[in-house]
């Protein structure tokens, strides 16, 4: 009898594993967080793009919050690394874009390509 109860308990434990195996697959999501440079401002806002389309009416979807739905001013752009650093991002790659805003301003951006490695079901 205890034969049977400890294999019947093995079958059970293989096929929990072997299905929880099978749903996920690890993937690499990407953002790119835009800083400008100069300004008026001391803190400046960082745009964020996910490369997901925006949900919600009026709502800027590009802004990165916090927990309260505020949107968050950094300091600087290595403070804006950091804060996405703490939550799983790692930074790829960083250039410099500079715009012609006409009238003879220039407008200077700053970009971070970053990764997060994510675990996504398998479609």
């Amino acid at each position: 009898m205890k034969t049977c109860i400890f294999c019947f308990a093995l079958v059970l434990l293989c096929s929990v594993c072997a299905f929880g195996q099978v749903d996920s697959v690890r993937v690499w999501r990407y953002a790119d967080l835009t800083y400008p440079l100069g300004g008026f401002s001391s803190k400046s806002r960082v745009q964020v793009d996910f490369g997901e389309s925006s949900s919600g009416w009026l709502r800027s979807p590009d802004m990165l919050e916090d927990v309260d739905g505020k949107a968050v001013k950094f300091k600087s752009p290595v403070d804006a690394l950091n804060w996405m650093s703490v939550r799983g991002w790692d930074l790829v790659q960083s250039y410099q874009v500079e715009e012609d805003a006409g009238l003879g301003v220039r407008l200077r951006y700053i970009h971070y390509i970053m990764r997060r490695e994510e675990w996504r079901r398998r479609e």
